[in-house]
C-alpha cells in the first residue's frame, strides 16, 4: 500500500540515474499512481511520467551501453514478465 512506504528513501539509493520515468501499475488499486509519485519525487531531476511500461521505455533516448533499470514493486515486475 501507498501509505506505508517511503518512496523517497528509495529512490536515495539511486541517487546517480540520468532519468526517472514514473507510470501507473494496471490492476493495482493500491499502488500509488506514477502522477503522484512524480510530484513526490520532484527533487529529481528529469523526471517524466509515462501511463504505460511500454511507453515509458520508448520515451527513453537508451544508447550503446546504457542500462536501463526497471524498479518497484513485485507487481510491476510481474506485469514486465507479462510483456516479454
Amino acid at each position: 500500500m501507498m501509505a506505508n512506504k517511503d518512496h523517497e528513501k528509495y529512490i536515495s539509493y539511486f541517487k546517480d540515474i540520468s532519468s526517472l520515468t514514473t507510470i501507473d501499475i494496471p490492476g493495482q488499486p493500491n499502488s500509488i499512481c506514477g502522477k503522484k509519485l512524480k510530484e513526490k519525487l520532484k527533487i529529481i531531476p528529469n523526471i517524466q511520467y509515462k501511463e504505460s511500461i511500454e511507453q515509458a521505455i520508448k520515451s527513453i533516448p537508451l544508447k550503446e551501453n546504457d542500462l536501463l533499470i526497471i524498479t518497484g514493486s513485485l507487481y510491476l515486475a510481474g506485469e514486465m514478465l507479462n510483456l516479454n
